[in-house]
Formats: C-alpha cells, structure tokens, sequence
C-alpha cells in the first residue's frame, strides 16, 4: 500500500471580522478600538482587545486599515461651542446633575483626541443666543432647554447636535437614551430577584413618568404587581443643589410599609433620591439588599458610592452620549444637507458589585 503524505495547511489567521463577532460588536467599533478612538467605551474596548488577545489577531498598520478615521473636510475654526441652554451654569451642572457633566466629559474628551476646541457659553436669553452667531465655531453642542423665542436665523445654520431628549431646535441632531428601556431593565432584575410584588418611589415628573410606565407595564407582563409612591415633589431643584425631599421620601417609605402585602423590590426612579430612601429604610431597620432589593437609574456616582450596600443601577450611558454627540457632530459638518436624525443610545443594567 502507499501512503500519502499531505502538507497540513497554516491555521488561518484571525480577521476583523472575527473580532467584532467574538466580541458582540460591530466591525466598525473594532476599527474604532485599534485607532485609539475616545468614542468607544472603556469597558467595550478592554473586551475587545482581551478578544483580539484570545484570537491571536494582528493588526494590519494604519495606512492599511479600512477604519482609518476618515478627515472631516468642513471643519474651519478647529472649535465646537457647548450651550448650557435655560440659565443651567457649569457649576449648577456639576453641583446638581452628575448625568449632565459625565455627557460633557465625554464630549470634551473626544473633542481633545482630535485637537479641536471646546467654548462653553451660558444661553438663557435672546440676546446671548444672538451673540452666538460672532463665535468662530464649526458647530454646537446643546444641553438643557431654551426658554426664549425662536433661534436667530444666524444661528441655526451653525450645525449643532441636542444632548438628551427634550426641547431641541427641528434642525438638529439629537443623541439621547432609551428611556423606555429603563423601566424595563428595573423590572426584569427585580423580577429575577424574587419580587413579584415591587414598588416605585420617586418622581413623576418630567423624564420620570415614562420609566415610571415602563416599569410598571414590564412587571404586570412579568405576572408582578405594582405599588406607585411617586410625588413631583420628591426632588428640590435649587439654585447650588439638588436634593430629595426627606419629609416626601419617609411619607412614601411609610405607605409602602403600611399595606397589606409587603414589596420584596423597590425601584427608585433616579438616583439622587436613592440616599434617602436608604436613609428611610435604616430609619425603619430594613436593611436594602437583604430585606429588600433596590434598583436605582442613571448611575450618579456621587450619590451611589456612599451607598452600603450599593444597589444595581440601570445606566444610561451618559458619557458615551457625550462621545456620540462630537462624532455625530462631526459629520453633520461634512454633511449639512443630510436628513436630521435622533440617534437612541441603550441604557444596561449594573449589578450592585458593578457600581
């Protein structure tokens, strides 16, 4: 008999496209990660290349890389304006909404990668918004809401790009969140844990009603029940601060306590209430985690991190909205004749041993 003896093929080596599947991304954001692009995650970027390790990829040089980042034509002044809309200063962003300066942060990292400029300009009143029109900018950034008339004509031809749903000119982009998707994501955990019967504390106001019915519709679908102890007033907007109302929260607390059959999971519709709800609760000797489980929404660290035990958290991305809004931005500038759009960024839920 005669043997064949047969040359065994090189294993093949890995591509981009293997990446992108073994890390539950696109390839896009894979050429994102070996550019070194502020507009992709941290943690989605440290899986992506703890795959490229795995797989044993190589990267091809960056003259060769098809994700090479592409130059933006239209950019002029090498400078983007952020508009605090609505007499929202910087510090009251800083002091009063986390949310809005992780949003920034992000924005103005991505913004530094690529060299370009960062003006910030307070906007409450016709005139400021008039005075816009003199800035040597490319485009802008908005965050909050106009409380004047209409935009100054010289104005709206700047591109610009709205941050989070809500009051935005009909001429701009939009990057926000889903925020049906938090309601959902509280319920499911809760449900997994064991509380069939729930209950909401917090506000209803504003951004809050839609994850308040999200919540709710997502455990009646689950076979759950509901118990609603919300208040507009849970919250104390004030001019350096906001805080929870203690007095509304420990009255909420109360009714939650005083039925008939007790919730075995709470979700807390934002997370600068959730302080004084743990505070409620001890008052009471519940102990959050063990007699109850929390799930708190936005993922505030200020207002989490002190928190023992910390509770899962549904985040709604604010940072990589941030990110989005200058790559959004961006191509707006090379493409002013696009359709407008409203990009929708999905919130995840955090673990307590992830916050």
């Amino acid at each position: 008999m005669q043997s064949t003896n047969k040359t065994s093929s090189p294993p093949r080596q890995a591509t981009l496209r293997d990446v992108a599947k073994a890390s539950g991304v696109g390839i896009a954001t894979v050429s994102r990660v070996l550019n070194k692009s502020p507009l992709v995650a941290q943690e989605t970027a440290d899986r992506i290349r703890e795959v490229m390790e795995k797989l044993g990829y190589k990267a091809s040089p960056p003259e060769k890389r098809r994700g090479k980042p592409k130059k933006i034509s239209s950019i002029k002044h090498r400078a983007v304006g952020i508009l605090f809309l609505g007499g929202r200063s910087l510090k009251w962003i800083i002091n009063c909404a986390p949310i809005y300066a992780y949003a920034i942060n992000g924005a103005e990292a991505a913004l530094n990668s690529m060299g370009i400029n960062c003006v910030i300009r307070n906007v409450s009143t016709r005139a400021e918004a008039e005075a816009l029109a003199q800035l040597n900018v490319d485009g802008f950034l908005l965050l909050g809401d106009q409380q004047w008339g209409d935009w100054p004509s010289g104005v709206a031809t700047i591109p610009g790009v709205k941050m989070f749903r809500s009051a935005a000119p009909e001429w701009y982009d939009c990057i926000t969140y889903n925020n049906e998707t938090t309601g959902k994501l509280a319920a499911d955990y809760l449900f997994q844990q064991g509380s069939q019967c729930a209950a909401i504390i917090g506000s209803r106001a504003g951004v809050f009603a839609q994850r308040i019915q999200s919540f709710s519709r997502r455990m009646e679908e689950l076979g759950g029940s509901v118990m609603n102890l919300t208040q507009t007033d849970a919250i104390r907007v004030m001019s350096d601060m906001n805080a929870a109302d203690q007095n509304v929260i420990d009255s909420l607390v109360d009714k939650m306590l005083d039925g008939g059959e007790k919730p075995k999971g709470l979700f807390v519709t934002s997370d600068v209430i959730t302080p004084a709800v743990y505070q409620s609760l001890a008052r009471r000797g519940i102990k959050p985690g063990q007699d109850i489980a929390v799930v708190s929404c936005n993922n505030e660290k200020p207002y989490l991190l002190p928190l023992h035990p910390r509770p899962a958290v549904v985040d709604i991305q604010a940072e990589t909205i941030g990110r989005q809004a200058i790559e959004r931005l961006l191509w707006r500038i090379d493409h002013p004749n696009a359709p407008r759009m409203t990009l929708v960024m999905e919130p995840k839920l955090l673990l307590p041993d992830e916050v």
